[in-house]
């Protein structure tokens, strides 16, 4: 399981330029894990508690994306 630091400093590095594959080493995982998180599919960390409620309905799944720090400071 990846922090949501580990998230954030990935998605930072890719914003500014380095490759995925640098990125990844960067933060020690797969490039394949920091091509998912680049497509916006990012770990439960990094997402939006949702509290229970009957009858609720959810929004996309991107929707969660847009909560992450990284996301939010642009």
């Amino acid at each position: 399981m990846y922090s949501r630091e580990d998230v954030e400093l990935a998605l930072l590095a890719l914003g500014e330029g380095m490759s995925k594959r640098e990125a990844a080493e960067l933060v020690g995982c797969d490039e394949d894990t920091v091509r998912a998180w680049a497509a916006g599919r990012l770990p439960h960390s990094c997402r939006p508690r949702e509290r229970y409620r009957e009858g609720a309905r959810r929004g996309p799944r991107r929707e969660g994306a847009a909560m992450c720090a990284v996301f939010s400071q642009a």
